[in-house]
């Protein structure tokens, strides 16, 4: 009898605490596209903002390339079931008119995103990879992208969202270098990220 009372406070206990925590959600970013969310893949078109250039920069800030137009084209992999990010295929990756004339995109890799608040993100890059040349010094070299936080996404329920990219470049003979650009959603209008 008095195991039966034990177990019987024991349960109620848990209960009470359960109702004080509230209930359990798990919690998973998804895509939204004007404020409504995805259960399907979502193609997007990310490009450099016009006007704007995306820059190469050494381990001291020295600016080594520099291109005025590049593009990510891809796809969301959907159903969206990773608990912590979306991931999505990347279709077709480009740098172009850039001081260098060399820098460019061998392997497109992968992207996902992730959301951090209201309508924003973060943005990684996996199994990318690009020969960056290096006008200082006249010598190019293969940056790669492991599991690389690239950036963040301001996401948007109307309009372009951005893409802030800032992030550093594991790149063989140059060591590291710094990628810099502001990237706008031009496809699909109203991109953002939920819980």
């Amino acid at each position: 009898m008095k195991y039966l009372k034990m177990l019987g406070l024991a349960a109620l206990a848990a209960t009470a605490l359960a109702a004080w925590l509230g209930p359990a959600t798990a919690s998973a970013t998804t895509v939204e596209v004007g404020g409504v969310a995805q259960n399907k893949a979502v193609a997007f078109t990310i490009s450099l903002k016009s006007g704007t250039s995306t820059a190469f920069k050494d381990t001291t800030n020295n600016v080594v390339d520099t291109c005025t137009s590049s593009e990510i084209n891809g796809n969301t992999v959907a159903p969206f079931t990773n608990v912590n990010a979306v991931n999505a295929s990347v279709i077709e990756f480009y740098f172009a008119n850039c001081t260098s004339g060399k820098t460019q995109v061998l392997k497109g890799g992968k992207l996902s995103f992730e959301w951090t608040v209201n309508t924003n993100g973060t943005a990684r890059s996996s199994e990318a990879e690009i020969t960056v040349w290096d006008n200082i010094f006249g010598a190019s070299a293969v940056c790669k992208t492991g599991t690389t936080i690239i950036g963040t996404v301001t996401g948007v329920a109307a309009g372009q969202a951005t893409l802030h990219v800032n992030t550093v470049l594991a790149c063989g003979l140059l060591g590291t270098v710094k990628w810099e650009g502001t990237y706008a959603f031009t496809s699909p209008a109203g991109f953002g990220l939920r819980q």
